[in-house]
């Protein structure tokens, strides 16, 4: 497998970024997405799996960025109530089986288990709660889907506007 460029990637489209146009929710969606893999790349005690993981998404972003998107909201629909609330305890003890029902979602889960169990204090893990509150955030953006957007701002004080 060939080496990534952490960060480098997750760039949507140099002409958008260099230039005086604002980067679309798609683009922050993917720096964000960047910055996970990088903190999960850090710590986590296999980097070959989140590389693979890494390089999936390379390749979906290349061919249909959006598509990407969409397939990752939805895939997150039902734990997105957990990531608003930080829920750990959920993440670290349930039984991934019960809560997927797809061998390879089952798989992501527990490389987030694991590279969580990993992270080395609460400062890291705060930030890694953060960004995937705001990948959340931009991804609903990106989809409009209702459901999703009805349970982020059903924790929000201020209601995203889509």
């Amino acid at each position: 497998m060939r080496k990534l460029k952490p960060k480098a990637f997750y760039v949507e489209n140099k002409n958008i970024m260099s230039g005086n146009r604002k980067p679309t929710n798609i683009g922050k969606f993917n720096q964000v997405v960047g910055q996970l893999f990088d903190i999960c790349l850090e710590y986590y005690p296999e980097p070959k799996t989140i590389q693979y993981y890494q390089y999936q998404l390379e390749l979906g972003q290349t061919a249909n960025p959006r598509l990407i998107v969409e397939k990752i909201m939805e895939s997150l629909t039902p734990f997105i109530g957990h990531f608003m609330t930080r829920d750990e305890n959920f993440f670290l003890h349930c039984d991934l089986n019960q809560v997927v029902h797809d061998s390879q979602g089952v798989n992501v889960l527990d490389s987030i288990r694991s590279v969580w169990e990993h992270l080395p204090d609460q400062t890291v893990k705060d930030k890694v709660w953060k960004l995937v509150q705001l990948s959340l955030m931009y991804g609903v953006m990106v989809t409009k889907d209702p459901q999703q957007l009805a349970i982020i701002n059903s924790y929000r004080a201020t209601p995203l506007e889509v």
